[in-house]
């Protein structure tokens, strides 16, 4: 009962401090711009552990169109819901593919992956279940504002 409770808080709170952010940004307004922005910030906060895998075609496709006119652009993806499970090692068995596909955006493309400490500890899970490859920030609503503030343009992946 208290941790499903603690979620609900914590899913309440996460959506309103999305909504205290800048507006999130698409694809098209970016690529519509005259020049690179300082970053692209994707934001994936959901309450299913497999969403992932869903969203991961479509963020694939954005990363590579954002590639295709600004190669050097530093691109973060931050994963501070369930979703985030999906990449510790011992879901392995059955996200590997998924799992695959984030390393070689991380490897390939140059793409970094964080997800949120904080939540992984009031869920149990701790940093050293999630590979070396994805990094594991304090807190995942925080590093998307303080990316925000550094001029990086925000999507959300839904």
């Amino acid at each position: 009962m208290q941790h499903a409770f603690l979620t609900l808080l914590w899913v309440v709170g996460s959506y309103a401090a999305q909504t205290w952010a800048e507006p999130a940004n698409t694809i098209a307004q970016i690529m519509a711009g005259k020049s690179a922005p300082p970053g692209v910030v994707f934001e994936v906060a959901t309450a299913q552990n497999a969403a992932l895998e869903r969203l991961l075609p479509a963020l694939q496709r954005d990363i590579q169109t954002l590639r295709t006119r600004f190669p050097a652009l530093p691109i973060v993806v931050v994963s501070h819901g369930d979703e985030q499970f999906s990449l510790t090692t011992a879901q392995a068995p059955q996200f590997g593919a998924m799992q695959a596909r984030i390393h070689a955006l991380i490897a390939n493309q140059q793409v970094k992956v964080q997800v949120c400490g904080n939540y992984a500890r009031m869920n149990g899970v701790d940093k050293s279940q999630f590979p070396a490859a994805v990094e594991v920030v304090e807190q995942g609503p925080e590093a998307v504002r303080e990316y925000i503030a550094r001029g990086f343009r925000h999507v959300r992946v839904r």
